[in-house]
This record gives C-alpha cells, structure tokens and sequence, in this order.
C-alpha cells in the first residue's frame, strides 16, 4: 500500500506588500471643488495629488521620521535613489512635533516638478533624509517589492483612479 502525500506550495503575500489602486483614498472637497488622491502611509512616506477645481494638479510626497534629539530652524531633505543618484531639496522647511518619551517626529511634504515624477517612475527610493537626520526604514526600502509598492502607488497617484 503506498500513501501519496500531496504538499500544496501556496505564497501568502503580507499585507504591506500590496500595491493596489485600491488602496487609494479620494477625497473631494465640496465647498471647494479640490480632488486629493491619497495612498496610504508606507515606510514613512505618502504620496498624494491634488486637482483644483480648474484642473491644475500637483503631486506632493510627504515624509516623516522619528527621531531622538532636535534643533530647531531645520531645513532640507535628500531622496537617495535606487540608481545611486539623488534629489536635493537644500531650502524644504522641515516640521519638528514633540512625542512622548523625548522623541520628535520630522516631517515634511516635497511639491514635485514633473521632471521629479518622472524620474520616481524610473528609479525608486532607497533612503532619504530631513535635515541630518536619515530615514529609520532604510533596510525595508532597499528591499525590490517594497520599492515597487512605492513606485505603484506613484503610479495609482498619477492616474487618479481607483481600479
């Protein structure tokens, strides 16, 4: 008698690995007339687009990190690149939020030109950095599908739809 064991592989894909369209949020704003497209929150960065009731629209990445130690009158914010490259924004003022237990949240939110977004849809981020201080996630970006879920949500932004 021969028993058969059949072994089914199947891979669980975790759930800050997805980068659907669906994850988008929209917003309008009736009084207004602004669209916000926004995605959620990944790996301490968002990115987000807003149409105005004429139609401009501009994307915006925001940015945040904690960290344990401050100054104040802080500026500036590096993206570093997955093609070893970088963007410099040496004048983006950065916002400094105290937290319990002596930390302090950094953020900031870039308004990208074109020429940016077109060079996030190429090359993703590997790491960046608000005023001295570097990203906390470096590790979880330089992994490819993290990456990708970025560059997906770039993607999603810059469509303005929800599949």
């Amino acid at each position: 008698m021969k028993i058969i064991f059949t072994f089914f592989l199947f891979t669980i894909t975790p759930l800050f690995a997805q980068s659907d369209c669906k994850d988008i949020h929209i917003n309008t704003d009736n009084r207004t007339g602004i669209v916000k497209f926004e995605s959620p929150l990944a790996f301490d960065m968002q990115y987000s687009k807003i149409i105005t009731k004429e139609g401009d629209s501009s994307i915006l990445l925001y940015l945040q990190m904690v960290v344990s130690y401050t100054n104040t009158n802080e500026k500036g914010c590096i993206l570093y690149l997955s093609d070893s490259s970088k963007l410099e924004f040496p004048e983006q003022q950065v916002t400094i939020t105290s937290m319990p237990l002596f930390r302090y949240k950094y953020s900031t939110v870039l308004t990208l030109s074109p020429a940016n977004v077109t060079k996030l849809l190429q090359v993703s981020i590997v790491d960046f950095k608000l005023h001295i201080h570097n990203s906390t996630v470096r590790p979880v970006l330089t992994k490819k599908k993290n990456a990708k879920q970025l560059s997906d949500y770039l993607r999603c932004i810059l469509k303005g739809v929800k599949n």
